[in-house]
């Protein structure tokens, strides 16, 4: 079994499925009202884990512990 460790607000997580974030996630990322509910999550596919953006509008910036940066447009994963 793969497990997949999240830290968000100081606070860790070992997701060993899936783990959905946004406004009603299983993370709360924000409760702004014009959030997804669910903006993303992360799941385990066969061998790896993946990140999908959920939302329909809105790009996932993601940055690396050394800075890169990568855009995942709507609907990507």
């Amino acid at each position: 079994m793969s497990v997949l460790t999240v830290e968000f607000a100081g606070e860790t997580r070992q997701v060993t499925q899936t783990l959905t974030f946004g406004r009603a996630g299983d993370l709360c990322i924000d409760e702004n009202e014009y959030m997804h509910r669910v903006v993303g999550d992360f799941f385990h596919d066969g061998s790896l884990w993946w990140l999908r953006n959920r939302g329909s509008r809105i790009p996932l910036m993601l940055i690396s512990d050394d800075g890169k940066r990568v855009q995942l447009p709507p609907g990507a994963v």
